[in-house]
């Protein structure tokens, strides 16, 4: 099912690269610089038994941002984050 859902991402554009099982650490040695969304470098990845997570390179190069919010003090801090957003310049 993973190599399935990494070839969806890779397919929408996005640079996918795996993460060590249950973390958000890479598993490889140069982490999000070794994202790709070539199918046959995936299949190498994440084609075997090998429980990876799936990481997305964010940024210009996927066009994905994200903001990580953790716990009830990240969560406390969105409205204010909303209002800092909006000032932001958007292209």
């Amino acid at each position: 099912m993973t190599i399935s859902l990494v070839l969806d991402y890779a397919a929408l554009g996005f640079q996918v690269f795996p993460l060590k099982p249950r973390s958000k650490e890479p598993a490889t040695r140069r982490g999000f610089y070794e994202a790709t969304n070539n199918p046959a470098t995936l299949r190498r990845y994440f084609g075997g038994s090998y429980p990876y997570n799936i990481g997305i390179r964010t940024g210009i190069v996927s066009g994905a941002w994200v903001f990580d919010v953790d716990g009830e003090a990240g969560f406390s801090a969105l409205p204010g984050l909303r209002l800092n957003m909006a000032n932001c310049r958007r292209r």
